[in-house]
């Protein structure tokens, strides 16, 4: 599933999680998602100051690269994530696979996959930075580089975990990650929890003639794979434009 975006050099499919969207670069396009479920309605208290790999959220999260015999797990959040687009009539977005264990390899090798873990022991509380502390895998995100910007191919949270801002620290977390540049993404427009959401962390719709020659390509690439069905937009975001709000 990934709604966020396809890449014309993906291998991915199409589908997005709240996004749930993600590109298939070379046989299908995934769109861009950030969770199963809608984050609009998030609810958040004061912030933890964040230590390594942490974020700045209300419940403790780590973010880092995922182990190679973590990616089956990224596999099963992507299938729970876009559960919640069966309730919107687009059951081919729910069916469409989960990137499969080599493309998901390919960019684990690359350093283009985050995942996210929820922290199990109180922040500040334990030096021990084993991966094994923090269980497994709840949320991820793939990026890339096109046309000079941090691609974000998909972005997928479990179900489970939504309403934690588990998605939005991906996101800043590849920016900070990928270097200075713009955030760049496709989505669907009219989905609760994509574009809308999106627009929320300080992306906004490009028109037309503002597309690069890649955003075109990963536009032309959905189409012919039918994503069109359900309007589809490229969104960016400016370095340090992170927005704070809900």
């Amino acid at each position: 599933m990934w709604p966020v975006g396809t890449s014309s050099t993906s291998t991915l499919s199409p589908r997005e999680n709240g996004n749930r969207d993600h590109a298939d670069r070379a046989d299908s396009c995934r769109p861009v998602r950030t969770c199963g479920f809608p984050i609009h309605g998030e609810r958040h208290g004061g912030k933890r100051v964040a230590g390594p790999g942490r974020t700045g959220d209300t419940d403790p999260v780590i973010i880092h690269g995922p182990s190679p015999a973590e990616l089956p797990v990224l596999r099963d959040i992507e299938r729970a994530a876009g559960e919640p687009f069966r309730g919107l009539g687009m059951a081919s977005i729910a069916d469409d696979e989960p990137p499969s264990l080599e493309q998901l390899s390919g960019f684990l090798r690359a350093g283009r996959l985050l995942a996210a873990y929820e922290e199990r022991e109180p922040a500040g509380t334990s030096t021990n930075r084993d991966r094994d502390t923090a269980g497994p895998p709840i949320g991820y995100l793939l990026w890339e580089p096109v046309d000079g910007c941090t691609h974000i191919e998909q972005v997928s949270v479990h179900p489970d975990h939504a309403h934690r801002r588990i998605g939005r620290a991906l996101i800043d977390r590849a920016e900070r990650d990928s270097g200075p540049g713009a955030l760049t993404l496709t989505t669907f427009a009219e989905v609760p929890w994509n574009a809308p959401y999106y627009t929320r962390l300080g992306f906004r719709v490009l028109a037309d003639a503002e597309l690069t020659p890649g955003l075109r390509a990963i536009r032309a690439h959905e189409a012919a794979l039918g994503l069109d069905r359900w309007p589809r937009v490229c969104m960016r975001r400016e370095a340090g434009r992170s927005d704070s709000g809900p």
